[in-house]
């Protein structure tokens, strides 16, 4: 293991799926006692439900080799490349993009974390579980944490989701709780913290990119800086 500090001067990159221009002052501090991070939002256009995401994803994937990475990468910008890491962030229906790139596995292979901020949601299974298919790629990935080959930490809120009917779909805790199960559990860099600051859900959700989302990002970056060895 190597401190943090044995990063200084080197640089990292993170680019944050469903933010938009006034967070990035507030995560830019937080970051800064952890290392030199360029952060890079990325947002559909129009924004909107997990749907334009997967539609950004789609929009984005060369046809000719099947990838999303290398193609997220040139259109939003790596102005200092090659980065010593490469971190995707999402929050809330940004989930969505990050399931797309995590399904390909050069591109799984092409970030070194992924940190979850109130994302992640999934249809239902039979069992009212969230859909295996679904959240197969992050329950992978997840393994792939355990062993500490990459880093995936996911945060959640209590913001409850409408569970019967036709627009039911699982809460950010529930789909944490089957990632954990499918996954084996807990270890290695695949960590979850549960949030609850707020009483109306609306502000609830709204905590998480604006509260204890800078910090929560800032403590997996500090996982992930000092869990990797130098050259």
């Amino acid at each position: 293991m190597v401190e943090v500090g044995d990063y200084a001067g080197v640089a990292h990159i993170i680019y944050f799926v469903k933010g938009d221009p006034s967070i990035v002052a507030t995560y830019k501090k937080a970051l800064a006692p952890v290392g030199d991070f360029d952060f890079i939002v990325v947002a559909a256009k129009p924004d909107g439900l997990s749907s334009a995401y997967g539609k950004l994803a789609d929009k984005l994937k060369n046809p000719a080799t099947g990838r999303i990475a290398p193609e997220l990468f040139s259109a939003y910008g790596a102005p200092r490349a090659p980065y010593e890491t490469i971190t995707l962030a999402t929050f809330s229906a940004g989930y969505k993009f990050a399931e797309r790139m995590l399904a390909i596995p050069d591109d799984a292979n092409a970030i070194d974390a992924y940190v979850a901020i109130d994302s992640i949601h999934a249809d239902f299974d039979e069992d009212k579980t969230a859909k295996d298919t679904q959240i197969a790629p992050f329950v992978e990935f997840a393994k792939r944490a355990q062993a500490k080959e990459k880093l995936f930490w996911i945060g959640h809120s209590d913001v409850v989701t409408p569970q019967v009917g036709k627009f039911a779909y699982a809460s950010t805790t529930q789909v944490a709780n089957e990632i954990i199960r499918l996954a084996g559990g807990e270890s290695g860099f695949f960590k979850r913290r549960a949030y609850n600051v707020e009483t109306n859900p609306v502000k609830e959700h709204v905590a998480a990119i604006q509260k204890w989302g800078p910090g929560f990002l800032a403590e997996a970056m500090k996982e992930l800086l000092s869990g990797r060895q130098p050259e």
